[in-house]
Formats: structure tokens, sequence, C-alpha cells
């Protein structure tokens, strides 16, 4: 490298000069000076030492993918799997264990036993310091078992019942059944209540009904009920008679002789 420096400032300072710098007489055919360029190059030369041959020697370029570096995001290609031995291939498999069931605790052992703690409480109730005695009950009796349940049962007084109380069937003089009535009389003046159904409609939900009023003095019986669909409302009045009442309808504008009796 200082050769080469040289021989450029020698160069420069030559073409400076000139043939005046020399101090002679001009002659008639100047020297023929060296050209810098070519002294550069020959110097560079030189200096790099003799150039390869590139006939003999091919030149490789190397592998991009292996003088890369590694990143991140390359995508390595998964290893073949080791080949296995032929003796572990022919080598029969072996099964898994089974599972065994959980074992349960093994039974603790009694404890022996432990006297009272004399610091409890008054509300604790401390335990007993050793078996308790055997206590032996008294001979059962040798009389008669009665059962503690058979005692008298206690009658009651019937229900206090009036003339009319229970069931009765108001017929008409020639036999068919017209009317079912249940009354309700408790007896002693009381009101009386009740029900009728029409013998005629019998399923009917127009065929029955409650009775609006029952008038009963001794001596007359009246009976008020209205029917679905009337106008106006039934009267049956009644007198005492052989086995039961007897009396008359009195019903859309109709009257029809009719005898009460109980069924």
């Amino acid at each position: 490298m200082h050769s080469l420096i040289s021989l450029m400032v020698a160069a420069l300072a030559v073409q400076a000069e000139g043939p005046a710098a020399v101090g002679g007489p001009v002659a008639t055919a100047p020297p023929i000076a060296e050209d810098p360029i070519a002294a550069l190059v020959r110097a560079a030369e030189d200096d790099a030492g003799p150039a390869p041959d590139v006939g003999s020697t091919p030149s490789t370029a190397p592998d991009p993918l292996l003088s890369a570096p590694a990143s991140a995001d390359a995508v390595v290609p998964p290893s073949p799997p080791a080949p296995v031995p032929a003796a572990v291939a022919a080598s029969p498999a072996v099964a898994a264990p089974s599972p065994q069931p959980p074992r349960s605790a093994p039974p603790r052992a009694p404890q022996p036993y432990a006297p009272a703690d004399s610091s409890l409480g008054e509300d604790e109730a401390p335990l007993p310091s050793g078996p308790l005695p055997y206590v032996s009950l008294p001979p059962a009796s040798s009389g008669p078992v009665r059962p503690i349940y058979a005692q008298p049962l206690v009658r009651l007084p019937p229900a206090p019942q009036g003339a009319l109380d229970g069931g009765w069937l108001v017929t008409q003089n020639g036999g068919a059944v017209l009317y079912q009535f249940q009354f309700n009389d408790a007896g002693g003046g009381s009101e009386i209540d009740g029900a009728w159904r029409d013998m005629r409609r019998v399923g009917s939900l127009a065929g029955s009904g409650l009775v609006g009023s029952v008038s009963y003095n001794g001596l007359e019986v009246t009976i008020r009920f209205a029917e679905h669909g009337g106008a106006q409302a039934s009267v049956i009045t009644l007198t005492p008679a052989l086995g039961g009442w007897s009396g008359e309808l009195a019903t859309r504008g109709q009257k029809v002789p009719v005898i009460m009796q109980r069924y």
C-alpha cells in the first residue's frame, strides 16, 4: 500500500514539473514517461497476489438455506421417526395393569375408657365413671289383661227431629211420582230447609234445586220452590191425611191433586 502511494506521488510530480524542471536543453525527442494509471494497476496486482485460475476450479455458491440465520418464524420440517429395532418390534405387547379398587380404611380399634372430666360446667352432665348397675323390673301381674282402650261407649242422644225431617215423595192421584223432597227439620219451630228433584227429568241440570221456603204450623204445610225456566214459583199446599199429607200442586197456572208420603 505504501509503494502504491509513493508511485502516485512521483507520477504527479513528474507531470507538474515538465521538461523545464530537468534543467537541460530541450531534446528533439522527449523521453517516454510511465503511465500513472498503469502503474497504479500494476501496484494493486502486486499487493493482491496471483489471480486464481478460473477454468480449473469452479466456484460454488453457498446454500442460502444453510447460510441464512435461523429465525423465530422459520418452519422447521419434522424429523423422521427413529427406526424400531427388530427385536423390540417382534416382542409381544405388554398389557397395562388393571386399576385396583380403592381399599377401605381398616376398622379402628376400640378406645379405652376415659374417666369423666371434672372441669365440666354445671349445665353439662358428666359421663358415668363405670358400668351402670343392672336394675330388675317387677314381675308382671298374673291377673287378666285389660286393654286401655276398652272403655264404655258414650251414647249421644239423638238429634231433635221435626215432623217433616227426612225424605218425601209427591205423587199424583193417578200414581205417577212428580217430585222428591229432602227436608231438614230440627223441630221446635225452627226454620225448615230442603231440596227438590223433578222425577220426570232425572239427570237433568234443570231438574233439581233448593226449596225456597217451607212453612208448617202443625195443621198445614206450604212448600214453595222455583223450577228452572218457570215464570212463577210452584206451590204445594198439604194437610194431614192417613199415612202422610194430601193437597194440591199449583204450577204454571194449573192445580193438580197430590199426595206426599215418606220413602
